[in-house]
């Protein structure tokens, strides 16, 4: 019932990186952790080896784009939340030159 042992290698990157293993009681997962600076800029190969054979996938900096992703997504919310400010200003404006010309007239 258990699963094949899988035996997790990561090869590639910065210099100092540290391999994290979980294994549970039907599954299995590898985390490299490094440090900010070499995430950004080092590709990793996780190599596993399985009864099957010998699995090999390129990781990219995934810290990276999720950071650029989670910029992004704050710089549009902003923007967002300015327009609508804009707009409300503006709309209060035309109410109030509305109202008082109303009471001019």
């Amino acid at each position: 019932m258990f699963p094949p042992e899988l035996h997790f290698t990561w090869s590639g990157g910065g210099t100092s990186a540290e391999q994290l293993e979980l294994r549970g009681a039907a599954s299995s997962t590898s985390i490299l952790i490094t440090d900010q600076p070499s995430a950004g800029t080092h590709q990793y190969t996780c190599t596993v080896d399985h009864e099957s054979g010998r699995r090999e996938a390129g990781v990219a900096a995934v810290l990276f784009q999720v950071m650029c992703t989670l910029r992004t997504a704050s710089l549009i919310y902003i923007l967002m939340l300015l327009k609508i400010f804009v707009y409300c200003c503006g709309l209060t404006g035309l109410l109030v030159t509305m109202t008082t010309r109303t009471h001019l007239d």
